[in-house]
């Protein structure tokens, strides 16, 4: 075989070789790819918030003083709903306090704490009206200031849905009354023990009024006495919590 024929032979040789690796790395399979990314878990939150609309009146109708505040987390020692000094027959007022659960729906309660019942010492009228006490937890006031307690929810008694009367701070005759008696049986009733649970849907607002009056009929006997007390909301999640309890111990 000549030189000529060898060199022809020789090319093709190259050349098929060179044309079988480019197949080959050229070829297609069929394929298929899934990916996830970002997978997270974030805890939820349950986050409490009050606001408060609470008025002074005397017998006239004058008003006397007035609180209010937005939906907040409250400051212990300075928000307060009531802090009227210098109170006399006839005098009357109205406090509408609304609660807000985010971002979950929660239980709720509710009670009275730090109850204060004092007869600030003796003046001349009140010992004539009777009064022989004058020491701290002696005070005759918490038996004659009167408190009334509804759910400010209006005509259909459910919250959220803004008809008629609800949250308008006037008690309606259509709206449950949760409480009525003295000072001295809203300390006994709401001190004792925590009041709930009740279940608060997240995102709607929870209308709760409460008036207050010091007959125009009380006598002497009440002079320079004062009553006083702290509020403590409770919240917990209701998801998967069938058996909701507050804190324990001592409510007080």
């Amino acid at each position: 075989m000549n030189k000529k024929i060898k060199s022809v032979l020789g090319s093709m040789v190259i050349i098929a070789i060179v044309a079988a690796l480019t197949t080959i790395g050229t070829q297609s399979f069929f394929s298929d790819i899934e990916i996830s990314t970002g997978n997270t878990f974030t805890a939820g939150t349950i986050d409490l918030k009050i606001d408060c609309d609470s008025k002074w009146y005397d017998a006239a109708g004058n008003e006397r003083g007035s609180i209010y505040f937005d939906e907040k987390d409250l400051i212990e020692g300075e928000d307060k709903f009531f802090d009227w000094d210098d109170i006399k027959p006839g005098d009357h007022g109205e406090m509408t306090i609304s609660i807000h659960v985010y971002d979950n729906d929660a239980w709720g309660w509710i009670h009275l704490m730090n109850v204060e019942d004092n007869d600030n010492g003796l003046t001349e009228p009140e010992e004539a009206a009777g009064d022989a006490t004058g020491g701290d937890g002696e005070g005759e006031l918490s038996q004659y200031l009167q408190f009334r307690i509804w759910d400010d929810w209006g005509a259909d008694d459910t919250p959220g849905t803004g008809d008629e009367g609800e949250g308008d701070n006037i008690w309606q005759d259509y709206e449950y009354v949760e409480f009525e008696g003295t000072a001295a049986d809203l300390a006994s009733y709401y001190e004792c023990e925590w009041i709930g649970p009740i279940e608060l849907e997240a995102c709607v607002t929870y209308y709760f009024g409460v008036a207050w009056w010091l007959p125009s009929d009380t006598g002497n006997i009440v002079q320079s006495d004062s009553f006083s007390f702290g509020i403590e909301f409770y919240v917990e999640q209701l998801i998967n919590n069938p058996n909701p309890s507050p804190p324990a111990g001592d409510a007080t």
